[in-house]
């Protein structure tokens, strides 16, 4: 068998990839309470006999989702400030009211200030007989 530098080989992240789609389409997987059912599974589709192999591909395939979506919150939150600043600039002179709405929602994303609201609200009701 060839030396390779790599920790794991081709089929490995192959194998990998299959438990990330698995979970994906049921995302209930990624409790931890639900690992022995995940567990059986995965040893069932690979045919495996050894359990901790099982669990070193969902370990691995769950860091892998949640990479993915930190990736993909910073992505989101990247175009989101895209957009406000577009619509901050495209607006100054134009439609200053626009501009300023664009502008506190950017600063309320990046967290600068709190809209606080203290709603008290006391009804009463009177309740009227008919009289009959």
């Amino acid at each position: 068998m060839p030396k390779t530098t790599e920790q794991h080989t081709d089929i490995y992240y192959a194998r990998v990839d299959a438990v990330v789609l698995l979970i994906l389409k049921n995302d209930k997987y990624m409790q931890s309470k639900r690992n022995g059912e995940l567990t059986d599974i995965v040893k069932e589709q690979f045919g495996l006999g050894d359990v901790k192999q099982a669990q070193r591909y969902i370990r691995d395939a769950k860091a892998e989702i949640r990479r993915l979506g930190k990736a993909k919150k910073e992505k989101a939150f990247a175009r989101a400030m895209r957009d406000r600043e577009y619509i901050i600039i495209a607006n100054k002179g134009t439609d200053d009211r626009l501009a300023l709405d664009a502008m506190k929602d950017r600063d309320k994303i990046f967290g600068l200030y709190v809209d606080e609201s203290n709603v008290n609200f006391n009804a009463s009701v009177k309740v009227v007989k008919d009289n009959i």
